[in-house]
């Protein structure tokens, strides 16, 4: 049985010719690194110019462990993009106001096309919890808790009585901010 071949379809990078993304995940580069040039008699860095050859780029990750790729913008400078974003701006279109970019299986890394897309900040939480991606501890069982379910009564009591929010915070080491969600809290 003959093996298939997988195909990778490339689209250039918005605003940079030099740059092409492939629906894998991949990023690629005409530019080529040169010998350093020599500037008063010291080194200046590496040169890069602009080639015919298309190279895949080694990609960084940010501090939060999703890949970047380190592109040249038009003024000359050095700038890191997002990869996922850089492919879904390529492949999709410009980011739409108020979506956000998500990866389906929650793997930060796999930025294949098939698992990228735009959608909603709510949309991409309940990737999370579909995932197991999230603890869904709610309420005190939540590691950052702050208030017990009995905190939170005793605070929606006295606020009933007239005590000022201020005095509420102070009394049970939150801040004011804090105190005032827990109006909206569910108990």
């Amino acid at each position: 049985m003959p093996e298939e071949k997988s195909t990778v379809q490339y689209r250039l990078v918005q605003g940079h010719s030099a740059y092409r993304v492939g629906d894998d995940g991949s990023v690629w580069s005409r530019y080529q690194k040169t010998a350093p040039a020599m500037k008063d008699g010291r080194c200046t860095g590496p040169q890069y110019i602009l080639g015919d050859d298309w190279r895949p780029l080694r990609l960084g990750h940010n501090r939060t462990g999703y890949p970047r790729a380190a592109i040249f913008d038009g003024a000359g400078r050095q700038v890191k993009r997002m990869v996922h974003l850089l492919m879904l701006e390529a492949f999709v279109g410009p980011r739409p106001a108020g979506p956000v970019a998500c990866h389906a299986n929650d793997i930060k890394t796999d930025n294949r096309l098939s698992n990228l897309r735009w959608d909603t900040p709510s949309s991409n939480w309940d990737d999370r919890r579909r995932n197991g991606r999230t603890s869904g501890k709610k309420g005190e069982q939540h590691p950052m808790a702050k208030l017990t379910e009995s905190d939170v009564r005793d605070i929606r009591s006295l606020d009933a009585r007239g005590i000022p929010s201020m005095a509420l915070a102070e009394i049970y080491s939150v801040r004011a901010s804090c105190r005032a969600r827990t109006r909206k809290l569910s108990v």
